[in-house]
């Protein structure tokens, strides 16, 4: 586990991490039903980047998803129910040798 969320209704958690082979070995967020544990959705962040922080809105409408190490840094949004996303964006890129 990378970084986690949850809505301010407490019903939906968001997780970051990588995941194994079988699903990809990539970087990815889980959305949870959290009275069940039912997987609702992975959102594949689309970056090699490490997800390193997780945030929702204050509607819990949109996810924002920042990634980052040494080699650079990234945020990425996201609307929670649709997995559309809102903006992605290059903060930073790798450091100068």
């Amino acid at each position: 586990l990378q970084a986690v969320a949850i809505t301010p209704d407490g019903n939906t958690v968001a997780v970051a991490g990588r995941t194994g082979a079988a699903w990809g070995d990539s970087n990815a967020v889980y959305v949870f039903e959290r009275a069940t544990g039912r997987l609702q959705r992975r959102l594949a962040v689309g970056s090699a980047l490490p997800v390193v922080t997780l945030a929702l809105s204050p509607d819990a409408r949109v996810l924002a998803v920042g990634l980052g190490e040494d080699g650079g840094q990234a945020r990425s949004q996201r609307y929670l129910d649709t997995a559309r996303a809102v903006c992605q964006r290059w903060l930073s890129g790798p450091p100068a040798p």
